[in-house]
């Protein structure tokens, strides 16, 4: 057994994760602990408790499987993510005002009226761009650089979203969280991703 077969059999299993017990049998004739120890010390693959047994993951499945099991965990990621974004939004914004002041005002693409195809490609290809990991985007990203270029208003931009997602309801995933975003039942959804 080599370390790509055992890292390979380990990818096959996604975020379900492959026990542990279930590994030792296929590769019963190897040194199968050394190299489990040497390929989590490495970081190539995670072991993690689940219920009484042992489980292996590739860090990626691990973490996909984390956000559709714990909660506490997804909250925490999401919050996470959206200070990333919220950091980078404004050293962008302080680059983007300190790059005005030393060089020409760049032109913004003005569209007065963009229809709901066309809002619908954009905001695709937006939340494609801006989508991370997990593929949970912050809307107000989304919204802000829909904004920069198409000049919408938050309000118009929230209504255009609110209509997709409520007729395409089988393409988008909403959750809640964020600072702005649509309310859904008292709730504010502040996150969104393609299904």
């Amino acid at each position: 057994m080599s370390s790509n077969e055992l890292v390979d059999r380990i990818s096959k299993a996604g975020e379900k994760g492959v026990r542990k017990t279930e590994l030792k049998k296929e590769f019963q004739n190897s040194p199968f602990e050394d190299e489990i120890g040497s390929l989590i010390g490495s970081g190539d693959i995670v072991m993690d408790k689940k219920g009484t047994a042992y489980y292996l993951w590739r860090p990626d499945g691990y973490m996909k499987y984390l956000l559709t099991t714990d909660t506490k965990f997804r909250l925490l990621y999401n919050k996470v993510e959206e200070i990333k974004i919220q950091t980078e939004d404004r050293f962008r914004n302080s680059f983007e005002s300190w790059n005005k002041s030393v060089s020409y005002p760049t032109r913004i693409k003005q569209v007065s009226n963009l229809d709901n195809d066309n809002f619908r490609k954009e905001f695709d290809s937006v939340l494609k761009k801006c989508s991370g990991s997990s593929g949970w985007v912050l809307l107000a990203r989304i919204r802000e650089e829909m904004e920069r270029k198409y000049n919408l208003r938050q309000e118009e931009f929230y209504s255009l979203v609110k209509e997709i997602t409520d007729r395409e309801y089988d393409a988008y995933e909403l959750s809640s969280g964020g600072t702005e975003g649509i309310t859904i039942r008292g709730l504010l959804h502040g996150f969104v991703r393609c299904i």
